[in-house]
């Protein structure tokens, strides 16, 4: 068995998350892990995860209305851009401050081109599990519909699927796997008799692989999140308690592994994944 890492403690008269986030928002209502006295960058994906996380506190967000307005005028951009990553964020934004979703009309059709270009390289498939996974969340959340595109997605990961059953890469690419499949409403059982076990460890909770021992907040959300989607046990739930404690900084965020600079998606990770474990 490993040894824990060393224990940190942060003073009880440090901020706290809320404290954090609310230092992150810039004057034009958005949200950015970078920022200095308002000079930042104005992310689409930190103010989704900045919502989420007054949510989890059950607090209101500062002025949500600026943040809306904010919101509302990047969405044009957003779109043309074609990241499905912003487009999620954007999207999963405007549905939490319940705002009228923008028009992503051919958002999906044109994505799914994206997605499977003739000349994309092996060593690029790990980040099309996640946008495979986020194009079926886009679709789910009602911004439209592309059976042409689902079809193509349905082929990739089925195709996939002897290869993750032998042995999955790491633990987040498994949990977009697992998420497509069901949204394909594919079975998945398969997947988690053969191969869940191997991701649990007594120090971390979770490991980013079967052959590794290295954990992020990434990795130990993933593994929660399976287990709770999935009806399976987390084995060592303290030590998952106790790796995000000590991704804690005394800023009041997390971040994403111990030591490491705080920021907004990993603070709300830690928190969605410490909600998941009462």
């Amino acid at each position: 068995m490993g040894e824990r890492h060393p224990k940190r403690t942060v003073s009880p008269e440090a901020p706290g998350p809320e404290q954090y986030v609310r230092s992150r928002r810039m004057k034009n209502g958005a949200y950015s892990s970078i920022l200095s006295e308002d000079i930042g960058v104005p992310s689409v994906k930190d103010t989704d995860w900045a919502i989420r996380i007054f949510r989890l506190l059950q607090r209101p967000p500062s002025e949500p209305d600026t943040t809306l307005a904010w919101l509302r005028s990047i969405s044009k951009k957003t779109r043309e851009e074609g990241d499905i990553e912003c487009v999620f964020h954007l999207i999963r934004s405007f549905i939490a401050l319940e705002g009228t979703l923008p028009d992503l009309s051919s958002f999906l059709d044109d994505a799914a081109e994206r997605l499977f270009p003739p000349d994309r390289s092996f060593f690029e498939e790990e980040g099309r599990l996640k946008e495979c996974h986020l194009w079926l969340r886009l679709e789910t959340a009602g911004i439209g519909k592309s059976p042409d595109g689902r079809k193509r997605i349905r082929s990739f990961l089925e195709d996939r699927m002897p290869s993750l059953i032998r042995k999955p890469s790491d633990l987040p690419g498994l949990g977009h796997t697992l998420e497509s499949l069901r949204l394909l409403e594919i079975a998945t059982e398969q997947f988690l008799q053969t191969q869940w076990e191997a991701f649990q460890d007594p120090v971390t909770g979770f490991r980013l692989t079967p052959d590794s021992r290295m954990a992020t907040l990434e990795t130990v959300w993933w593994g929660t999140r399976i287990s709770e989607t999935g009806g399976l046990p987390t084995r060592y739930p303290e030590a998952v308690r106790n790796f995000v404690d000590e991704c804690r900084t005394r800023h009041g965020g997390y971040g994403p592994r111990p030591g490491a600079v705080p920021d907004l998606e990993s603070s709300g990770i830690a928190l969605e994944t410490l909600e998941r474990l009462k």
